[in-house]
């Protein structure tokens, strides 16, 4: 039975590999793998590799002539799907890439040269994610828009658990690591935002603050704020909230599709605005403390409000994306 190799080391990565893995797997059409390296493999220790290993498992499966497909998703700061792709097409082996946010399209290698490699099949969620991959300079040719398979089961998530819901005053707080990536270009740090959250929480009186880290946060940052931690999936937790708070985490989108009410605060912002969901209409921007503050000081009086036409609009909010994902690699691998 032929091969294929899924591979994910990011958590967004990982978001959107793992349904479609899942869906194939359970099928017995292929002998489909699944690599989980750095982040991913403390998501799912099941399948927890070794960073690099899985380009060896392409070397090796290729000499054997067992590998039809690779598959992976978008990941920031190592390289190894791109050396893997690199390795598939010079063999003739399908590759495909499943973006899991709408920023950072270019996929490059890390060597000296910074070579751009393009996967035979880059499947997006939306026309606004392949609107603007063609503007970094994307091939239209390599896009395919299918949706999102990460936001199935949100979308698939029942309403009604949140419907008649009493307000207790919750905040979650979602960090991100934006500062490895960006510095303070932005104008601020997610440093900045957990220090304004909850120095508006304290100026507040009866609401309580969470913090959900991201795998990727500095362990001392972590250490800083432990006592305001929680743990656990985003799908069994944000419906315990009032307030979702984040930068431009795709947990927002989680939330609003859940039926919570969320924003993005970006203090200061001085750069252009990433956060999907500001994009779509569906959450506000905040980029003053003293607006930060009133939101909380109005906690209890906050309405949840009515973006469900605004989310018809896009593929993804249909609860099939990975559905349409994996039909459509299993055509193309025909």
């Amino acid at each position: 039975m032929k091969k294929l190799i899924f591979y994910a080391h990011d958590p967004g990565s990982y978001d959107v590999v793992y349904p479609v893995f899942k869906e194939f797997n359970s099928k017995d059409l292929f002998d489909c793998e699944l690599f989980c390296e750095g982040p991913a493999g403390k998501i799912n220790n099941k399948y927890k590799s070794n960073l690099g290993y899985v380009v060896n498992k392409v070397n090796e499966y290729i000499e054997k002539g067992i590998l039809l497909g690779f598959i992976s998703g978008r990941n920031w700061g190592i390289d190894y799907e791109l050396q893997a792709i690199n390795i598939c097409k010079k063999f003739d082996i399908k590759t495909f890439v499943i973006l899991d946010y709408w920023n950072s399209y270019v996929l490059k290698l890390n060597n000296s040269s910074r070579d751009v490699i393009s996967p035979d099949f880059y499947i997006m969620m939306d026309q606004i994610a392949k609107n603007e991959a063609i503007e970094e300079g994307i091939s239209e040719k390599i896009i395919n828009i299918l949706g999102h398979p990460g936001l199935d089961k949100f979308v698939s998530y029942n309403m009604e658990n949140n419907a008649n819901r009493e307000t207790n005053g919750k905040i979650l707080v979602i960090s991100q690591p934006l500062s490895k990536i960006y510095g303070d270009t932005l104008g601020y740090t997610e440093e900045k935002v957990i220090e304004d959250c909850i120095k508006a929480k304290n100026w507040v009186n009866g609401i309580t603050l969470d913090i959900k880290f991201h795998p990727k946060d500095d362990l001392m940052f972590i250490e800083k704020y432990k006592k305001e931690a929680i743990e656990g999936d985003l799908t069994e937790i944000i419906p315990n909230y009032d307030l979702v708070i984040g930068m431009s985490s795709m947990g927002l989108l989680h939330a609003v599709l859940m039926g919570n009410t969320a924003i993005s605060y970006q203090p200061n912002l001085r750069n252009k605005d990433f956060c999907i969901t500001n994009k779509l209409g569906i959450t506000p921007l905040i980029t003053k403390y003293e607006d930060l503050v009133t939101l909380f000081e109005n906690l209890n009086n906050r309405s949840v409000s009515g973006n469900n036409n605004i989310l018809k609009r896009y593929i993804w909010s249909d609860g099939k994306s990975t559905k349409r994902v994996c039909d459509f690699i299993n055509n193309k691998l025909q």
